[in-house]
């Protein structure tokens, strides 16, 4: 029996990539670092080192120790506190109405309301989880809509590919093109904040905005295209003999289950 392979976790990336930082930190010990650079950081941050370089001083690079590779991470979450504690809140709203089950009984009362009106109800879905991907970077939240979403538009003609690009692609538009979310564009500029670099929340927004909307107007396009195409004539589906006889036997039969909308 072969051993099953294991990918690497976020938190290995972290290391080995700082691993890598503090060997080549060793290789450039005491070679000296630009004086624009050090001038450009934050004072508040940096400021022993912006001292050195205003009266005059040469910065070296300092190798680090095996210390510092211990206490990069502890360090870093002091430095990120903030942001970290803000993130956590957010995900915390988002745990609790997500436990509600507020969001699916919202999306059930949708689908319910647009039967007979598929293609507009792709749309609006489409909108919504966009929306969602781009204030708050909606992802994994969308795992339980999925079944709710392909037993509507199987039953409508459709096939499972058009539900999973509804959802999948409606939140991936949307995240994509982050305007004010905290887990994309409120870390980017915490992290340009802590070094201070400047930025312009509003030209942030107003690109996130214009990446979002050009994304999702292409998406809606093709999968609108697709999902005509399929309707029309079931032969044109991309999905092989096993995949649709898996999707008449999964998504064809009604479960009974309602979720209340108040």
């Amino acid at each position: 029996m072969k051993a099953k392979k294991r990918s690497l976790t976020a938190f290995t990336i972290l290391f080995i990539i700082l691993a890598v930082l503090c060997l080549i930190s060793v290789a450039l010990n005491g070679q000296p670092i630009s004086d624009s650079l050090i001038s450009g950081l934050n004072p508040e941050k940096y400021g022993e080192l912006v001292d050195m370089v205003a009266n005059g001083k040469t910065v070296t690079v300092v190798g680090a120790h095996f210390s510092d590779f211990f206490m990069a991470f502890p360090r870093g979450f002091a430095d990120a506190s903030e942001l970290i504690v803000f993130i956590m809140a957010i995900g915390g709203f988002i745990g609790v109405v997500m436990k509600t089950g507020a969001l699916e009984a919202g999306v059930y009362h949708l689908v319910k309301k647009m039967h007979g009106k598929e293609e507009v109800l792709i749309v609006i879905l489409m909108i919504l989880f966009s929306i969602g991907g781009s204030t708050y970077g909606m992802a994994e939240e969308t795992i339980g809509f999925y079944a709710l979403i392909t037993t509507a538009l199987v039953a409508a003609g459709f096939d499972t590919m058009v539900a999973v690009a509804t959802v999948l692609l409606g939140a991936g538009c949307g995240v994509l093109g982050s305007t004010i979310n905290p887990f994309a564009t409120g870390a980017a500029m915490a992290a340009l904040q802590s070094v201070n670099v400047p930025y312009d929340n509003t030209l942030v927004m107003v690109l996130g905005f214009a990446l979002w909307f050009t994304s999702l107007a292409i998406a809606i396009f093709f999968v609108l295209a697709y999902a005509k195409k399929v309707k029309a004539d079931k032969g044109s589906t991309i999905l092989s003999l096993q995949e649709q006889e898996d999707m008449r036997e999964h998504f064809t039969k009604d479960d009974g289950n309602k979720l209340e909308f108040t």
